[in-house]
């Protein structure tokens, strides 16, 4: 049996329960957790691209996952179209099944960002801080 150090657990304890994957699902410890990929503010697509390649990766390793990419402003129309981008990137460039990548866009917030998640296969997809409506969880 291996044995670890206190030093060991406390050093690990901040990855294993990250605020964002802790918080994501559920407490239930035979549910997998969603798991935040990333999380960027305004980048040139170039920059995007770079996220977008990673988030294809875990794609690519959990065949079984969804993506959910959560991109929070206050433009509708700005917003549409970088929703539209990522989308077509990750198909087009990546081969990922459409059903695979989700979008949701957030608007209760003033924070301009992407949130990329993967959902493996029986996780609850991570709940977001806006209704469908737009107001606050």
């Amino acid at each position: 049996m291996k044995r670890f150090s206190v030093v060991t657990l406390a050093l690990s304890l901040p990855l294993i329960l990250s605020v964002d994957n802790f918080f994501a699902g559920s407490l239930c410890p035979d549910q997998p957790l969603p798991i935040k990929v990333e999380q960027y503010g305004r980048v040139s697509f170039t920059e995007e691209k770079v996220y977008l390649d990673q988030l294809a990766l875990s794609l690519q390793r959990q065949p079984g996952a969804t993506s959910q990419i959560v991109i929070y402003g206050r433009n509708k129309h700005e917003d549409q179209a970088r929703a539209k981008r990522v989308k077509n990137y990750l198909i087009r460039k990546h081969r990922i099944n459409p059903k695979r990548v989700i979008i949701e866009r957030q608007y209760c917030l003033t924070y301009f960002g992407t949130d990329l998640w993967i959902v493996p296969p029986g996780a609850t997809r991570p709940s977001l801080p806006c209704d469908s409506a737009g107001h606050e969880n």
